[in-house]
């Protein structure tokens, strides 16, 4: 049945002031502030250290008795968690970070290890996704807008699972399904802006930013819209023509690295996000690319480290410090910039509400570029304040001090100026032209 119930607010209250308690270890009372993200470090929810916490950390807060009661169907004391996201469980980036913090927090509990459902075409979401919830596990979390479109039907038929689901914001409110959505236009102007500085600091490399996609999708059209915007912005700031940065698309047919041939499948097709970047190569005019990719990313970002181009992540929060590996080679690939909307981190926010009885079916929790607060991250209640949820975070260690200490004014008031609502009228036209309606 649809979760109904919701605790006291005095229950709540006091959940938060203990929370708040247990966090005065800082006696200096110090907040990281957007500055504090320039660096070579990022802030790891799950410790008090800044580097990756191990995977067995408990993250996201304690379970209340009541929520778990309501969400164990079968009664046995535990939940089985299950992951359903359209691309690789281990693609470097956005659902690898999802498909890792669930993992973190079922192994933190002792819970059995979730089900992870990955690969799932959009074609094949609803047959996938039925099976999925055939499985019987207690909550799943869809992990991207993709395969949602059959979503609602199946979570009204299997009401007993909690479905939770980073739909993005032009998914329908459901009684059935609780979302978390954030804003692509706000998070891509960061990128955007960010890049334009970095670019300035090298007057050799060229204006040109290649942004390999799939094909068009609504959700890219977004993004590369507003990190267009975002370029001019910079231009603007560093007294330059709007039009000195530049950014092209590239459809590749995939967000893998070849798309398959469908006449013959045992053969590479010549589609794919690797021909697409040699390309891009061939083509020059490009000081940096942003491969907004899933499978074919850390390939992509290996080569563009080869190739001395700026490279960024797309979702991923930590790959400053803790940057994935190649599988072909067994080498970490290196990023100049990280482009924050890392499902983990929602998701550990998003755990943290549902299972402390704030977020319920039906719910829509929404992430904003500069968010900040309080987040419980363990049983004991420990708390990482201000930690800054999703944008651009510069993590280029051959800045001087100077440069950074340039960029990370900069950065401060892009961010300011985002928040408050310059930019709103501009969002609202992009979203209309990216998703057909303008």
């Amino acid at each position: 049945m649809t979760r109904s119930w919701r605790l006291p607010a005095a229950v709540l209250a006091c959940l938060v002031m203990v929370a708040a308690g247990c966090g005065g270890d800082d006696d200096d009372g110090d907040l990281i502030g957007l500055d504090a993200l320039l660096t070579q470090e990022t802030i790891d929810l799950t410790s008090d250290s800044t580097t990756a916490a191990p995977a067995a950390a408990p993250t996201g807060g304690g379970i209340d008795a009541a929520v778990l009661v309501d969400l164990d169907a079968n009664g046995d004391g535990v939940l089985q968690l299950a992951v359903a996201t359209p691309g690789p469980r281990d693609d470097g980036g956005y659902y690898q970070a999802l498909v890792e913090q669930t993992e973190a927090y079922a192994l933190g509990r002792q819970w059995p290890s979730p089900i992870i459902e990955d690969n799932i075409p959009a074609a094949d979401a609803e047959p996938r996704l039925t099976a999925l919830a055939e499985r019987e596990p207690d909550v799943i979390f869809v992990g991207a807008s993709e395969i949602a479109e059959p979503l609602v039907g199946i979570a009204e038929t299997y009401q007993e699972i909690f479905w939770y689901c980073r739909c993005g914001a032009d998914f329908p409110e459901t009684d059935w399904v609780a979302q978390s959505s954030d804003d692509s236009s706000e998070i891509s102007l960061t990128a955007g802006y960010a890049t334009a500085l970095l670019l300035n600091e090298d007057p050799a490399a060229p204006k040109g930013t290649a942004f390999i996609g799939n094909n068009h999708y609504g959700f890219e059209n977004e993004a590369l819209a507003a990190f267009e915007l975002g370029l001019e912005e910079g231009a603007e700031h560093l007294g330059q023509p709007r039009d000195t940065y530049t950014v092209q698309y590239f459809a590749s047919g995939s967000f893998d690295v070849y798309q398959p041939d469908p006449e013959d499948p045992d053969h590479e097709g010549i589609v794919g996000a690797k021909p697409i970047y040699d390309q891009v190569v061939r083509d020059g005019g490009f000081g940096a690319v942003y491969p907004y990719l899933g499978g074919a990313h850390v390939p992509i970002v290996a080569d563009a480290n080869k190739d001395g181009l700026i490279v960024m992540s797309a979702g991923a929060s930590r790959v400053c410090t803790d940057p994935p590996v190649h599988e072909d080679t067994g080498e970490p690939v290196f990023y100049d910039l990280e482009v924050r909307f890392d499902g983990g981190d929602y998701l550990q926010v998003v755990m943290q509400e549902l299972f402390s009885g704030q977020l319920l079916e039906g719910d829509n929790r929404k992430f904003v570029v500069g968010e900040t607060g309080e987040i419980i991250v363990d049983d004991a209640g420990t708390v990482k304040p201000d930690f800054v949820m999703n944008g651009a975070v510069v993590c280029e260690a051959e800045l001087s001090p100077e440069a950074r200490a340039r960029i990370s004014e900069a950065m401060d008031t892009i961010y300011g100026r985002i928040a408050d609502g310059e930019f709103a009228a501009r969002f609202d036209a992009i979203r209309a032209e990216a998703y057909g309606g303008g």
